[in-house]
């Protein structure tokens, strides 16, 4: 009988490993990828904002200065589009003489670049100017930081020569708690503000490009300048809604004066001699027929017995009747077909402004 064949030895059995923990290691693994990816990412924008330069100071502007010096205005009006849309500087003149105004006019621009207009302008001309008088919307004068960057924020470098300790103080952001404390840390760390700025210029350079190829011999810049003439504040239009603008803030006066610019503007008149007037813009809402806010009223009572109380006056062109809503173009800017008009009435009805004697 033949032997039987010799078995082959049994091949040692592998165990197949659960689907579970295959599944949590190839989580773990697309997790890791992710969050390698993320900081991959992170690490390159902070390197990449980080190499680019910071943003040019904008050039101190001495233009106003120079106007002042040479024209020697006995009353100066201080303010942004609320200045530069209602008055007709030619006109003015014509209407006050023998009395010469002179206007410091910058749209978008707010209490720090008005400070800065007041201390780098009027005080360092030397011109003995009879009245300065500031013009301002609702509680705007009491917010510090507004408009001092961004696109607006060019305006505070064209009006001083260089760093200004008071303005640096005043308009620091505020630390409300390690949140902020952390947040600011993060921005001076990884300046992203820089590479949004880049690309922004960029892109805008492109759009100037491709929107009108058949203009590309007039030059980029410009380009710029006519499009942003076509856009300058006189020629706006629309019923926009300023009721809860960004500067339309419902703090109590208290809250708000000492952090302010305020007591620095005051103080700066009363060192140098100055008769001050803060004149309050007349809103579109307001000739529309709508009243202020209790909080708003209150806060203006505060605001006047507080400047009063500092040797300066208060003028509130709210109830100016001769203001009408038809005089209007976009929000709170008058049209410029009612500049002229506009000139007229305000030298008629507050002629006082521009006396002989403050």
């Amino acid at each position: 009988m033949a032997e039987p064949l010799p078995t082959a030895p049994a091949l040692p059995e592998h165990p197949v490993p659960p689907a579970e923990p295959m599944a949590r290691r190839r989580a773990l693994v697309t997790l890791g990828l992710g969050l390698a990816s993320i900081v991959a990412t992170l690490l390159s924008i902070t390197w990449l904002s980080r190499r680019l330069p910071r943003e040019p100071r904008a050039k101190y502007q001495t233009l106003p200065l120079r106007r002042i010096q040479r024209r020697k205005p006995q009353v100066v009006l201080i303010g942004n589009s609320m200045v530069e849309t209602r008055f007709d500087h030619k006109l003015l003149n014509q209407l006050t003489a023998p009395t010469r105004v002179e206007l410091i006019a910058l749209g978008g621009s707010e209490s720090a670049v008005w400070y800065a207009q007041l201390k780098n302008y009027v005080v360092a001309s030397g011109v003995p100017v009879r009245r300065v008088a500031i013009f301002f919307r609702d509680t705007e004068i009491t917010l510090p930081a507004l408009r001092t960057t961004g696109p607006f924020g060019s305006n505070l470098d064209r009006a001083i020569p260089k760093p200004d300790p008071v303005i640096s103080k005043k308009i620091k952001p505020p630390s409300a708690g390690p949140i902020d404390d952390l947040r600011n840390l993060l921005k001076s760390i990884a300046p992203v503000g820089r590479l949004r700025q880049t690309m922004s210029s960029r892109s805008d350079d492109l759009i100037m490009r491709v929107s009108t190829p058949f203009a590309a011999s007039i030059g980029l810049e410009k380009k710029k300048k006519i499009v942003n003439r076509q856009f300058r504040v006189e020629s706006l239009r629309g019923d926009v809604d300023e009721e809860r603008a960004p500067w339309d803030d419902s703090r109590p006066f208290p809250e708000v004066v000492e952090a302010s610019f305020l007591p620095d503007i005051l103080k700066l008149a009363k060192d140098h001699k100055i008769p001050l007037t803060f004149v309050r813009v007349r809103r579109r809402k307001m000739a529309a027929g709508r009243p202020d806010r209790p909080e708003l009223v209150t806060y203006l009572r505060e605001f006047k017995r507080y400047i009063k109380k500092r040797g300066a006056d208060f003028l509130d062109l709210a109830g100016d009747d001769w203001e009408t809503i038809e005089m209007y173009a976009s929000t709170d800017h008058i049209d410029r077909r009612y500049k002229a008009k506009y000139t007229r009435l305000f030298v008629k009805h507050h002629a006082d402004l521009f006396a002989d004697e403050p």
